[in-house]
């Protein structure tokens, strides 16, 4: 079996795959450079790896180039989505900060109100106390 006649079934998997993206509308994916390793009668064996490992380092150059452009983007994507998720979580931060001052001053309220009313009871019971003593004394 030739390298073609193996890479049949994997031709008719890709084009299902690319089927597949173009329905979902996802971009079709580059096909990867292919090295030509076919021998130039013109050429020795030296030259040929020579231009062989030629076009390798330039492969791996592009594709270290390509890496760190993706690298780059999604470390810009990370960022904007962590200050983006920094920011609301500041705002719920300053919000519940808020709520916890408004129910404090609440308490506070609540608790000076709850001093007056003893209070006023106590100033209440003692005139009716003063009342009788003087009703007593007339």
């Amino acid at each position: 079996m030739t390298n073609r006649e193996s890479a049949g079934g994997d031709d008719e998997e890709a084009s299902n795959s690319a089927d597949v993206s173009r329905a979902s509308g996802a971009p079709l994916p580059k096909k990867r450079p292919v090295i030509d390793i076919s021998h130039d009668d013109d050429l020795t064996d030296e030259e040929l790896i020579v231009k062989l490992a030629t076009e390798i380092d330039t492969n791996i150059t592009a594709l270290d180039e390509k890496l760190d452009s993706v690298l780059e983007r999604h470390e810009k994507e990370f960022l904007t989505a962590y200050r983006f998720h920094m920011l609301k979580v500041q705002g719920e931060l300053t919000a519940l900060k808020q709520k916890a001052n408004e129910r404090q001053l609440k308490l506070k309220q609540d608790s000076r109100m709850q001093t007056l009313e003893k209070e006023m009871v106590r100033y209440r019971t003692d005139c009716m106390n003063i009342m009788k003593y003087c009703n007593m004394q007339k």
